[in-house]
Order: C-alpha cells, then sequence, then structure tokens
C-alpha cells in the first residue's frame, strides 16, 4: 500500500517538472478543435432546424422536441463518459466518444424520417456531450501544475470561436438550401472530416 503512495507521488512529481512539450502542443490542438467543433454543431443544428423542419412538415412544438433530444443526449453523454473513463481510460473514452458522435452525425445525413433523425441526434450528441468532460480531465491529469489552469481555460475557450466558426458556415447553409441541398447535410461535412483528423491523432498520440 505504501509502495503504491510513493510510486504515485513520484509520479506526480515528476509530471510537475516536465516542460511544455511537443505532446502538450499536440494534444491542445487536437483538444481546441475537438471542443470548436462540439460549439460549431450545436449552433449549425439550430440553423438547420428550420429547414429540416420544413422538408419534414414539423409544427413548433416538434422541432422543439428534436432540438431538445440533442441536448438531452449531450447531458447523458457528460454523465456517463466522465464517470466511465475512470474506469476504462480517458484516451479510450475519448476515442470512443470522437467515435460516436462522427458515426451518428454522419447518419443524421441520412435519416429517413423524423424519429430515424431524433435518434441520431441524441446518439451523436452522446458522444459529443462525453468528449468535453473527458477532454478538459486530460488536461488536468497530464499538465504540469503551473500551465493547467491555462490549458484547461484556453481549451474551453475554443467554445466560443466554434460558435463563430458556425456563423461563417450559416451563409453557405442558407446557399444550399436555396440551391435545393438537403438541409441535413450542411452540419455533417465539416464534422466528418474532422472528426477523421482526430481520431486518427488520437490513435497516434502514446
Amino acid at each position: 500500500m505504501n509502495g503504491n503512495a510513493e510510486k504515485s507521488a513520484e509520479l506526480v512529481g515528476r509530471l510537475e517538472q516536465l516542460p511544455f512539450s511537443r505532446w502538450h502542443r499536440n494534444f491542445f490542438v487536437l483538444a481546441f478543435l475537438g471542443v470548436m467543433f462540439d460549439a460549431a454543431d450545436f449552433a449549425l443544428f439550430g440553423a438547420a432546424l428550420p429547414p429540416i423542419s420544413k422538408e419534414f412538415g414539423l409544427g413548433p412544438a416538434q422541432a422543439g422536441l428534436l432540438a431538445t433530444v440533442g441536448l438531452v443526449g449531450a447531458f447523458l453523454g457528460a454523465l456517463f463518459w466522465g464517470t466511465i473513463s475512470d474506469y476504462i481510460g480517458r484516451r479510450t473514452s475519448f476515442q470512443a466518444t470522437v467515435a460516436i458522435f462522427a458515426v451518428f452525425t454522419g447518419l443524421v445525413a441520412a435519416a429517413w424520417n423524423v424519429l430515424s433523425l431524433a435518434v441520431f441526434r441524441f446518439l451523436s450528441n452522446f458522444g459529443l456531450g462525453g468528449e468535453i468532460p473527458v477532454t478538459l480531465t486530460l488536461a488536468a491529469e497530464f499538465s504540469p501544475g503551473r500551465i493547467r489552469g491555462r490549458m484547461t481555460g484556453t481549451i474551453m475557450a475554443a467554445f466560443p470561436v466554434g460558435l463563430v466558426v458556425a456563423a461563417a458556415l450559416m451563409g453557405e447553409l442558407r446557399m444550399q438550401t436555396q440551391r435545393g441541398t438537403d438541409a441535413r447535410r450542411v452540419p455533417d461535412l465539416l464534422q466528418w472530416e474532422q472528426a477523421i483528423q482526430i481520431i486518427n491523432a488520437a490513435r497516434g498520440g502514446k
């Protein structure tokens, strides 16, 4: 028991002495992009909701319920993945949340009715909601104390950046809908590319 405590203390001491390395930089970029596109997803789905409602013939109450389903998924995802990452590891949880987010965001574009759209949206946000707490925990655990607050704070600053990115893409959404493109596909285009990059980077980080 005492031996384990000594090893833990030694590990923490070594971690506190680490400089800001290439690993920290790569992780920061990865985490920043993940949080940024999480925020962009929320905003873009809100922008896409009116044309989606028109396509499926949804009333205001049904459209509101569709938006709420995503928020519930994110809430439950944060609770679930924040807890289970203590048991299966942060890296595994991070990869799983990004994969779930990528797959089911892609399936949103293939939804054939309101029920399938709601299910895919719930599951995609279940991954999205888990990615943020797992990312912040990783940042806190693997950053030296002198930069820990700066790392986690700057990573969360990616959320408003994502909202700005979403605002820039809303013009594209309007043009796509005017040309008759399925409104569900617009939030999906950016998510697939970035999710693939994030998964590849996570697999490469040892």
